[in-house]
């Protein structure tokens, strides 16, 4: 975590941390995860604001997932399958997101 709010600090036009960041919060497990919700959903926000590209509306929509924000989890997941048709880890996660309403251990 402080890895990643260094690397946000020191360069913040650039998506990539903001993303990972999110990325981790929102679908792995460790302690007090759950104190870094607004968090990851912040980061992720700002990294589509940044690059709205595929990869970043999927942690966009984990992140809402983790929030449980279940339908705005689902309109970023299709936005991402709809920008990137040729990734079906995107579409997956889309089907996932309908029935488990969650992203931890997404790969």
């Amino acid at each position: 975590v402080a890895d990643y709010r260094g690397a946000m600090k020191l360069y913040p036009q650039a998506p990539v941390s903001y993303n990972n960041f999110a990325w981790m919060i929102a679908t792995r497990e460790f302690p007090d995860r759950m104190k870094f919700q607004q968090d990851a959903l912040s980061a992720s926000e700002h990294a589509v604001s940044i690059a709205p590209t595929a990869n970043y509306l999927d942690t966009l929509a984990c992140a809402h997932a983790f929030m449980g924000n279940f339908q705005e989890a689902v309109k970023y997941e299709s936005e991402a399958v709809a920008k990137d048709q040729g990734d079906s880890s995107f579409r997956a996660r889309l089907s996932q997101l309908r029935v488990q309403k969650n992203c931890t251990g997404a790969k």
